[in-house]
């Protein structure tokens, strides 16, 4: 049973970063393709401006021409028959030589600018594809994930939720909960954020997760759980837990309050989970697939560190 718990815990962890790094993916692929958009619509305006530059040039040419005003200072000889194909010539030539001058800054500007676009969409590309390769070991972590939980729960006979520890932790979990709402002065958002996360309790951990109760198809990963909690108080905090670590000021570990986020690393330097304190030394997660939302106690293994949400002031 043990090595069946520790293979589950491993497979979670490997489901959480795999969601980070979708998500992180998912951003920049949305940004490349903003990039693209904006680089493609300046490359239309600069050959819009280049075929009205050359329009323009051509028209002025023939303006002074038939109205026998020089386009240059060199330009002084009066019209005549016996000159007047010498000023045809000089006005074409003129014309020709300001056209060209113009239209080589604009094809300049637009050669740097597909140059850029060739870029974005070969970055954009190997995202793209790093995108589906994540996509298909989701789908092989989760197989592997339901699997496990089935024979752990074959083994033991019962649900893997169902154990002392567990409910040890959810009768702590509420006893902080309740204890902290009426006597500890929170923020009033903090307080909002925690009992919205509490209301959750038992929901099913769903990687990507943002759905709560009790609309249909509830369920949420680490991240999305903390974002829809803060959220319900006014506080916004972007999707994933290494976003919402970088979005959120330092606390101290011998200063920690209900309220402030604990983050967690799967001994790299990347943030892979987050977990709402809410005192007593219990926090509130979503904690990895084939769990639900539950209370569980602090532990320090692969601690990055706390953080309290930037409150609105209005």
């Amino acid at each position: 049973m043990s090595a069946l718990q520790l293979q589950i815990t491993q497979t979670g962890a490997l489901l959480d970063q795999l969601a980070q790094t979708y998500e992180t993916d998912s951003t920049q692929l949305g940004t490349l393709q903003q990039q693209e958009s904006t680089t493609r619509a300046a490359v239309v305006a600069i050959r819009a401006k280049l075929d009205a530059a050359r329009l323009r040039l051509r028209a002025d040419a023939l303006i002074a021409y038939m109205g026998d005003v020089p386009l240059t200072q060199g330009t002084t000889l009066p019209m005549s028959r016996s000159n007047a194909a010498a000023l045809t010539s000089e006005y074409e030539q003129d014309s020709i030589a300001d056209t060209s001058a113009v239209a080589s800054a604009y094809e300049a500007d637009a050669r740097s600018l597909s140059d850029a676009d060739a870029s974005l969409l070969d970055t954009e590309s190997r995202v793209q594809a790093e995108l589906t390769q994540i996509g298909n070991a989701r789908q092989a972590a989760v197989a592997a994930a339901s699997t496990q939980q089935a024979s752990l729960a074959a083994v033991s006979g019962a649900s893997v939720v169902s154990g002392p520890a567990y409910l040890a932790a959810q009768s702590a979990g509420r006893t902080a909960v309740v204890a902290d709402k009426s006597a500890t002065p929170l923020p009033p958002a903090l307080a909002t954020a925690i009992w919205a996360a509490a209301s959750q309790v038992g929901v099913p951990y769903v990687w990507g997760g943002e759905t709560p109760l009790p609309g249909p198809g509830a369920g949420f990963d680490c991240s999305g759980l903390v974002q829809w909690a803060y959220g319900q108080a006014g506080i916004s905090l972007p999707r994933t837990a290494e976003e919402q670590y970088a979005a959120t000021t330092p606390v101290a570990l011998d200063q920690v309050q209900p309220g402030d986020l604990a983050f967690f690393s799967d001994g790299t330097t990347s943030v892979q989970h987050v977990a709402i304190y809410v005192g007593t030394g219990i926090v509130l997660q979503a904690p990895s697939t084939g769990s639900v939302v539950s209370y569980a106690p602090l532990w320090t293994t692969d601690l990055v560190g706390f953080g309290v949400p930037t409150i609105p002031t209005s």
